[in-house]
């Protein structure tokens, strides 16, 4: 999927309406993806089709004139961006929390420790994504 603007069309067109809720509900899967697998590498984050996502949530919240949207798209990026900086190189579950006696244990721990915290920032992107979701609705309903 591509997410990229149309540039050169107008700010708040029906394009960037279109452009953004398909961003945004792009992310929203991303953010859905890593809650239901409990964490996710950066293998996940990597692939072509999510790559510029956080940068395109970015360019879009700078375009929208909506300072409600706009500030929603950004935090929807900024969430997106903070779970893809807690990401893991590589999945090594955590089999026994108990076990602290091997460095391998530990780093397994680290491991879940993170996963936990980016499916906590992902539950707050899933907010920011329904925040921005209902207000490309109502300035539709406006238009």
């Amino acid at each position: 999927m591509n997410y990229a603007f149309r540039r050169g069309a107008g700010r708040d067109g029906p394009w960037a309406s279109a452009g953004t809720r398909e961003a945004v509900e792009a992310a929203r899967q991303d953010f859905d993806d890593v809650i239901a697998t409990g964490g996710e590498t950066t293998d996940y984050f990597l692939d072509e089709k999510r790559k510029g996502l956080p940068q395109t949530l970015r360019e879009l919240s700078v375009r929208t004139t909506d300072r409600r949207l706009s500030a929603a798209v950004l935090e929807v990026s900024i969430s997106l961006h903070s779970a893809w900086s807690l990401a893991t190189p590589r999945r090594a579950r955590v089999i026994n929390l108990h076990a602290l006696s091997s460095p391998s244990s530990t780093a397994e721990i680290a491991a879940q420790i993170k996963w936990d915290l980016q499916v906590d920032v992902c539950r707050t992107g899933l907010e920011q994504c329904e925040v921005a979701l209902t207000r490309l609705n109502e300035l539709e309903r406006k238009a």
